[in-house]
């Protein structure tokens, strides 16, 4: 868990090289593991999928912004507990109601965002705004933004995946991973095939529905023709 915590630091700053090298401290098998449920994430993950990315975006939280939190709320002392416990918590919440784990999600960086701007003093009057504000932005576009979190989620763990994977096999991997942008825009091109293949391409889960009772009714009437039209054979 503490080397976990550790590589997951850098994820609470721009230090683009440590959000790379978190593939070193994965095993291969994790690298398979991971490239397979990226790639599901970035085309499907918006969808009922959306609780496979909501169980391991709620522990993300939990590891990156509940530390934060507990800092800034003058709760250090204790922070280690309150991080595992909020990892925990939001990764059960993510599978038993995902809206709320992205309602998190985009409310802990705005709320963080609005107490920074409110200052120190007045932290508490920013913060509960923003994280507010945020949530209720993620709710009213929940299935938008699904598609765009787990298309984003997805392409990195896709990236990271390939990373663990061929970093057995070839030295170019630790090479290019030394340029970060490289790797980023690699996930990047990844993440946007996945946006726009699922926000402007594959139908609304209502829409998805409707055509799957259409094909139903459809099949359900050529049944009956075909039945109706054989019992008039035999009447013949």
């Amino acid at each position: 868990m503490e080397t976990w915590q550790h590589e997951l630091e850098s994820y609470r700053h721009l230090d683009l090289e440590g959000w790379i090298s978190v593939y070193r401290v994965l095993p291969v098998w994790s690298g398979l593991v991971l490239t397979v449920i990226g790639a599901l994430m970035i085309f499907f993950g918006g969808g009922r999928l959306f609780r496979v990315v909501a169980v391991p975006l709620g522990a993300a939280i939990g590891l990156v912004w509940a530390g934060a939190l507990a800092t800034r709320f003058g709760y250090e002392s204790i922070q280690k507990p309150i991080v595992i416990g909020t990892s925990v918590a939001l990764s059960f919440l993510g599978l038993v109601f995902p809206t709320a784990v992205l309602f998190i999600a985009l409310g802990a960086p705005c709320g963080l965002l609005g107490g920074q701007l409110a200052g120190s003093t007045d932290y508490i009057f920013g913060f509960l705004p923003g994280f507010f504000v945020g949530g209720a932005f993620a709710v009213l576009f929940e299935r938008h933004l699904s598609g765009i979190i787990s298309s984003l989620f997805g392409a990195w763990l896709f990236t990271l995946g390939l990373c663990c994977i061929l970093s057995p096999v070839t030295s170019a991997v630790d090479s290019i991973a030394k340029t970060p942008l490289l790797i980023l825009a690699f996930a990047g091109v990844c993440a946007l095939i996945g946006i726009v293949y699922q926000v402007f391409i594959r139908p609304a889960p209502e829409v998805r529905e409707k055509q799957k009772q259409e094909k139903f009714m459809n099949k359900k009437m050529k049944k009956e023709r075909q039945a109706l039209e054989a019992r008039w054979t035999k009447k013949k």
